[in-house]
């Protein structure tokens, strides 16, 4: 019983940080993986689709103080944090610099993995 409990407290210290951290904010999308095209940028920041930030909007996250910050992460355990450039990718796409590409091991090319898909679905979550 005592297992439990503490189980439960460290469930409950889990979300209570996470709560800190994010000021509430719960955003968790899945797109797929495109290379970001036509721009000097070489850094952490990506370009996410208008609907994105809709949510976003929606979910209070543009009523925080400073930069949004986001975890990236693949199936295949890629896992890294970015900001955003734009809202401005397709709809369902995100557009990866190279950078960020790398630290996720994630396809942004119509070349066919190993499970015999295409490009990387990445998973976007508000940090």
């Amino acid at each position: 019983r005592r297992e439990e409990e503490e189980a439960r407290d460290a469930e409950r210290a889990k979300q209570e940080e996470e709560e800190r951290a994010t000021g509430g904010v719960d955003f968790s999308e899945t797109f797929i993986a495109f290379p970001l095209q036509h721009t000097a940028h070489n850094g952490d920041r990506v370009r996410l689709p208008p609907s994105a930030l809709s949510a976003l909007q929606f979910k209070g996250a543009m009523d925080l103080n400073g930069p949004l910050h986001f975890e990236l992460t693949t199936k295949e355990g890629g896992r890294t944090h970015c900001s955003v450039l734009e809202f401005t990718a397709d709809e369902g796409q995100i557009h990866l610099p190279p950078k960020v590409s790398l630290c996720l091991g994630a396809i942004t090319s119509n070349n066919e993995t190993p499970e015999g898909g295409y490009n990387s679905r990445v998973t976007v979550r508000f940090v």
